[in-house]
């Protein structure tokens, strides 16, 4: 198995998984690396499964990563990823806001948080005060989140998550169909402004 990521915060992460749960295995390497470098794509040769959750849609070059993790599925292999949807309005205002927020000091961001915070949370809270639970989902969400973080920390990741790309599910569809790929399973996030996650078999090498 071979993990890599372009941050060295994250390859950290996992190296510090692959300690605590997997130590001393040899098959299992971690290493940095990034999508976007053909040389070093091409040395890690094919794999039977490719796995890249919410990953390819922060490279700044959303489409060229996708082209360059083709060659790494093994025919007939499983490729799994999730590419944020495109939203026809939502899109561009969260471009720019993720754009302006990893342009402004530190020290103003809070500028872009706040409003952000309001907008993402201020229904549920009002829902919880409602019901005579004041906060109850921020204080719990850390709980029963999948993400693993908290609350505070899901926002700030949300609003400082650039470069920030989007494709419709039709566009991916198209994308890897053109490339001999066939959906196997989809699941899509009902036209809001999450992931659709896609999993798809490369087809067989056909002998001639």
């Amino acid at each position: 198995m071979r993990s890599f990521d372009y941050d060295p915060k994250s390859v950290a992460c996992i190296a510090e998984l692959k300690r605590r749960y997997f130590p001393g295995d040899p098959e299992w390497i971690v290493e940095e690396g990034s999508v976007l470098d053909k040389g070093y794509l091409d040395a890690l040769g094919t794999f039977d499964i490719v796995y890249s959750w919410g990953v390819l849609h922060h490279t700044g070059a959303m489409y060229r990563a996708l082209e360059n993790v083709v060659p790494l599925v093994k025919p007939e292999g499983m490729l799994y990823i999730s590419i944020y949807n495109h939203q026809h309005i939502q899109t561009p205002v969260w471009t720019w806001v993720k754009r302006a927020y990893n342009h402004l000091p530190p020290g103003l961001r809070w500028a872009l948080l706040f409003p952000s915070l309001v907008y993402s949370w201020g229904p549920r809270t009002i829902i919880d005060i409602c019901r005579g639970k004041p906060f109850y989902t921020w204080r719990h969400y850390a709980e029963k989140s999948m993400r693993g973080m908290s609350a505070w920390h899901d926002v700030i990741d949300w609003v400082g998550g650039y470069p920030f790309e989007t494709a419709k599910p039709e566009d991916i569809f198209r994308f890897f169909h053109d490339r001999r790929f066939s959906l196997e399973h989809l699941f899509t996030c009902g036209g809001g402004g999450g992931c659709n996650e896609f999993v798809f078999r490369k087809f067989p090498n056909i002998s001639r």
